[in-house]
């Protein structure tokens, strides 16, 4: 027995390192936190963006821009930390300046609501009047999981208003900085491309041609041709000028024109919510939201780059 044991104990010493007892590898600091400002040079203009249901508003309290909005629409909102669904806010309504009146209050916030679906967020100024309540429909999220932007629609009666999207930007109360006087974020990347929506609306873009831009510091211009589906899904064509314009370093976002040749009153417009792009710079999707009138509404979609095209 006594020899089975020191064969024992002899194996045990063996098997124990010579160089000391083996630590647990050091944990990477933690990046992208959802209270820190976005990185101007990756958000969202090259990151993958997902739209998620709303099954919990657990991330949604924190600081959004909204970079087109219309005078007296919200362009800049704090929503704070909630308790049992409540809780205060700040806000700044824009006169045709990002920031200019300001607002405060309480808010409810309904994780789930039958009635409307998904969320509900109704904002309540001091004096206890309901100034707006909006339906939340997603959730985007980054491909790292964390909350980049919510999209909802203001109530209006017993319909909806047009789409919001509203950008994550931070902790800080304080407006977005101003854009710098030299643009770093996508000037001078390759835009040309032939672009395929899956499912068009109709009278909606199928699909569109982009030749290469010519860049400035803040803009790209360019030839583009393109199908809208009237009548069947490559019905009728167009031909034209296209502009691209940053309109918010902050979150990343642009402004794109398709200016018909011979017909510029028929411009269309779109808000750019991110342009996808492969390692090597050369754009994989674009994510779009059409202009109606003056701000952007309807749904935000998505138009893929065809990966057997030669431009």
């Amino acid at each position: 027995m006594s020899k089975k044991l020191g064969i024992a104990c002899v194996l045990l010493l063996c098997s124990c390192s010579t160089n000391g007892p083996v630590e647990d590898p050091p944990v990477p600091p933690q990046t992208g936190s959802a209270d820190a400002p976005p990185d101007t040079g990756a958000l969202p203009a090259t990151t993958r963006l997902v739209a998620e249901p709303v099954d919990s508003v657990a991330d949604v309290p924190g600081t959004y821009v909204q970079p087109f909005a219309l005078p007296g629409d919200i362009s800049l909102i704090t929503i704070e930390a909630p308790s049992y669904g409540m809780g205060s806010y700040q806000l700044y309504r824009s006169c045709g300046l990002p920031t200019c009146v300001a607002e405060s209050g309480h808010y409810d916030l309904i994780a789930t609501n039958p009635a409307i679906g998904f969320a509900a967020l109704t904002l309540l100024d001091q004096t206890g009047t309901v100034r707006t309540t909006y339906v939340l429909d997603y959730l985007w999220r980054d491909d790292s999981g964390a909350l980049v932007a919510i999209q909802l629609r203001p109530l209006l009666g017993n319909a909806a208003g047009p789409t919001q999207v509203w950008w994550r930007y931070g902790a800080s109360t304080a407006p977005p900085p101003p854009p710098p006087a030299h643009l770093a974020l996508a000037a001078g990347e390759p835009m040309a491309g032939v672009f395929v929506r899956a499912l068009p609306i109709y009278g909606d873009i199928d699909a569109i041609t982009l030749d290469e831009a010519d860049w400035t510091e803040t803009s790209a211009t360019g030839t583009y041709a393109v199908a809208y589906p009237y009548c069947l899904p490559w019905c009728f064509g167009e031909a034209g000028d296209y502009v691209f314009d940053f309109a918010s370093v902050a979150t990343g976002t642009g402004h794109l024109s398709l200016i018909p040749a011979g017909n510029p009153g028929a411009t269309h417009d779109y808000a750019v919510y991110a342009i996808w792009r492969a390692p090597d710079g050369t754009p994989a999707a674009i994510q779009l939201q059409r202009y109606d009138g003056v701000v952007p509404s309807g749904p935000p979609f998505t138009l893929y780059r065809q990966w057997w095209t030669a431009t």
